[in-house]
């Protein structure tokens, strides 16, 4: 696997959820891997569902005329100063979760909060029920926290830890960030300013984190999957409904003429009346010459779900046993005419591809299982919050300057 430096510590890295894979980032030189892609965003806590009248909280002196002023300043320096950065705010045995951790993730939820709606949160405001905005923004933290803690001791349990040759990397990719930056103080000054990440020796924490996820996955899973049983694998794609086929598309015209479905015909006939050894190689030669879909993209077929693709298609394709040829089908493309073959794990699925992620199917179950995993892992812990965490008070840390 080609090594990634990391310049930055990305969102996902710094705000990871319990649905996502915890890893670095890539510089821009390369597009990361899947184990790096940004996560689910866990600060997606709004204003909805909450009225106009809802309370703002007593210590939130923001008035209705400036809620949705765009220039927000909250003073993270004097936030951060509320508690001495080592205060324990949860623990369980040896896992203890530190102000300087939770603040990071609290700096990212509330940053991306006023990002996303023009306003500092209104604290005391009902978000769902009896939670206000501040609980909810609080919780998400901790989860977020717990998260990390639940990966690094699961990982710990099944024996995986960083090699000598993964501290190495990591310290080779803070120096070049560092030298990047123009310096090591100006490189943890952008972490700062950015995500919330107060020290070298948290920037370390995470990115170990991250490696400790990675390195479980290639132990148990293999770098793109190729440890999974197929047994796995079938089961995987019978739970999500994947299907696999190869069509051939005559698209409709405006000249008012229907040409395309004679042409569907005559090619339908062909296939029907083929008696040669390998269907397969001539349905695909006739797919290459007739076909007016766009076939250098998905040149095997496409691996789909049934809602990657319009009803007829795939409700056409769902009544085929893989090796059988459809009828005519009609979409408001034009006229299908539908092979559906084997499921090859090593294809990449329509839905990934649309996405810009370019994980196999194989690749891609593992990655659901492992994250089947992590959650097991999250069950495993249980972290007691502390005297200084039930004393936070979110308002008055991060009031509005």
């Amino acid at each position: 696997m080609k090594r990634k430096i990391a310049i930055i510590l990305c969102a996902a890295l710094l705000a990871a959820t319990m649905s996502g894979i915890l890893a670095g980032c890539g510089n821009g030189k390369e597009e990361p891997t899947d184990l790096t892609e940004s996560p689910a965003n866990t600060s997606e806590v709004t204003d909805d569902g909450s009225d106009d009248d809802a309370p703002t909280g007593e210590n939130d002196d923001t008035d209705a005329s400036s809620l949705y002023n765009y220039s927000i300043d909250i003073d993270y320096e004097k936030a951060f100063a509320a508690y001495a950065s080592d205060t324990v705010m949860l623990k369980s045995g040896d896992l203890t979760v530190t102000w300087e951790e939770l603040f990071l993730y609290l700096h990212g939820n509330i940053s991306d909060f006023i990002n996303n709606t023009g306003m500092v949160p209104p604290w005391a405001g009902v978000l769902y029920e009896d939670e206000t905005y501040a609980d909810a923004i609080l919780e998400i933290a901790i989860d977020n926290a717990t998260f990390y803690k639940a990966i690094e001791h699961g990982a710990a349990q099944a024996g995986i830890t960083l090699s000598d040759d993964d501290l190495e990397l990591m310290q080779q990719d803070y120096d070049e960030a560092s030298e990047f930056y123009g310096s090591e103080d100006e490189f943890l000054a952008l972490l700062w300013e950015s995500n919330g990440c107060h020290s070298r020796e948290l920037y370390f924490y995470l990115a170990g984190v991250g490696k400790l996820a990675n390195n479980y996955f290639a132990e148990y899973f293999g770098e793109e999957g190729e440890l999974m049983s197929d047994e796995d694998l079938e089961d995987y794609i019978r739970a999500e409904g994947y299907m696999m086929a190869k069509h051939i598309l005559r698209m409709k015209t405006d000249d008012g003429e229907n040409t395309a479905l004679s042409e569907a015909e005559d090619i339908l006939n062909s296939l029907e009346n083929y008696d040669g050894d390998d269907f397969n190689e001539y349905f695909t030669e006739m797919m290459f010459t007739h076909s007016e879909d766009n076939l250098y993209t998905f040149p095997n077929g496409y691996l789909f779900v049934f809602n990657d693709m319009v009803m007829s298609f795939s409700a056409a394709c769902s009544a085929l046993e893989p090796g059988e040829l459809s009828g005519i089908v009609e979409s408001e493309y034009g006229y299908h005419i539908i092979y559906r073959i084997p499921i090859d794990y090593n294809e990449i699925p329509l839905s990934n591809f649309a996405q810009g992620n370019y994980s196999s199917l194989r690749r891609t179950a593992a990655l659901s299982i492992f994250d089947s995993v992590m959650y097991g892992w999250l069950g495993g812990i249980e972290l007691e919050r502390t005297t200084e965490l039930e004393s936070i008070d979110l308002a008055a840390i991060f009031k509005q300057e």
